[in-house]
């Protein structure tokens, strides 16, 4: 997939139309595209995770969602009220397990 998007809010975006059609695979590459963008450190990483967090949960992927968020924690991103709401929705949800697994 070309990454024609320029910028840390049109690859959020980007992420979010990739989600929104169930293309996760595209939304991390554009998650790594972001990662490697000048400047993208923080909270455009963040809000795009949640991006990818949100899509998981809504697709009852609860796997792929712990991975993302391992992943998350893993670059050393600090996740907010919003990421830990996500999370939460979806365990309450599927009434599954823990935050511990992830």
């Amino acid at each position: 997939m070309p990454l024609l998007f320029g910028n840390g809010l049109t690859r959020c975006a980007g992420v979010h139309a990739c989600v929104c059609v169930g293309k996760f695979r595209q939304a991390e590459a554009l998650l790594e595209s972001l990662k490697a963008a000048a400047g993208a450190a923080g909270r455009p990483m963040v809000s795009a995770y949640n991006l990818l967090l949100k899509g998981h949960v809504a697709a009852d992927n609860l796997d792929a969602a712990r991975r993302a968020f391992g992943a998350m924690s893993a670059r050393g991103l600090s996740p907010d009220a919003v990421t830990f709401n996500t999370l939460l929705s979806g365990f309450v949800r599927r009434g599954a397990g823990t935050l511990r697994q992830a």
